[in-house]
C-alpha cells in the first residue's frame, strides 16, 4: 500500500532463502496525482529495512542473501514501467534487485 510509507507490505523467503519484500499497489492507488513521489519515499523504506539491520533482526540468517523488491500492481502503468527502469541501477549499487510484476486476479 503507497500510502502506509513505514510499512513492509510482505516479507517473502524462496527455497534458496533469497528474501522478496513486495509491495502491494492497491487497485485505486496509481490513479493518485502523488504516486510516484509516495512510490520513491515507500522504496526508500524498503531499502533502509534491507541495508540498516531491520530485516536481519527480524528475519536472523538473511544477512548477504539476495534481496528482491517486488512492486505488485493490478496493472503496470507505462509510468511505473519507466520509473523501475530508472530506479533499478540505483538500487543494484546497494545489492538490491527490483522489479514490477502484475499481481494475480483475485476471485470474488
Amino acid at each position: 500500500m503507497l500510502s502506509a510509507l513505514d510499512t513492509v507490505d510482505l516479507v517473502v523467503t524462496t527455497p534458496t532463502g533469497e528474501k522478496k519484500l513486495v509491495l502491494v499497489v492497491e487497485e485505486g492507488e496509481w490513479e493518485r496525482d502523488d504516486r510516484l513521489f509516495l512510490l520513491q519515499e515507500k522504496l526508500n523504506a524498503y531499502a533502509i529495512f534491507a541495508l540498516d539491520g531491520e530485516m536481519y533482526e527480524r528475519y536472523p540468517g538473511s544477512q548477504g542473501v539476495p534481496v528482491t523488491i517486488i512492486i505488485e500492481a493490478a496493472q503496470i502503468p507505462a509510468d511505473l514501467e519507466f520509473f523501475v527502469r530508472r530506479v533499478t541501477p540505483v538500487l543494484a549499487k546497494d545489492h538490491l534487485a527490483l522489479e514490477a510484476k502484475q499481481a494475480p486476479e483475485r476471485s470474488a
